[in-house]
């Protein structure tokens, strides 16, 4: 399979705000976490499960509207295995707003090393790039 890589571009001005789910503590406090992150399926599930919040999905579902929508989860290999999380999350979404789904179509090639990092810290403005 040959590598395809696309480059980054600035998000346009009206593109939706990140829709957060849960708090970070919340989730690394979890008891599924770290075999989920691992690559355990169904931890991943039960996290997810645990942690997808309602009004977040709601709100995605508004954001959405009536667009034709593929979720497509980026999958990456992490220190302890490949994470589970995304697909779990991909697909659970996916059933609750009878969205298609692309498993495994997108891969993180890069180690960023920030998995216990504030939800803050991952996220950078153009101007810091």
């Amino acid at each position: 399979m040959s590598k395809v890589l696309v480059p980054r571009s600035a998000w346009p001005m009206d593109f939706p705000d990140v829709i957060i789910h849960s708090e970070l503590a919340i989730r690394n406090r979890h008891p599924a976490y770290d075999k989920a992150k691992a690559g355990n399926a169904e931890a991943a599930i039960a996290l997810v499960r645990d942690l997808l919040n309602s009004e977040a999905v709601e709100l995605l579902q508004r954001t959405i509207g009536q667009h034709d929508v593929t979720l497509a989860a980026v999958s990456a290999i992490e220190k302890t295995g490949f994470n589970a999380i995304p697909d779990a999350m991909e697909h659970e979404i996916g059933k609750r707003l009878g969205l298609s789904v692309d498993t495994g179509e997108l891969l993180q090639i890069n180690k960023v090393a920030h998995t216990r990092a504030i939800g803050w810290s991952r996220r950078r403005s153009l101007a810091e790039k």
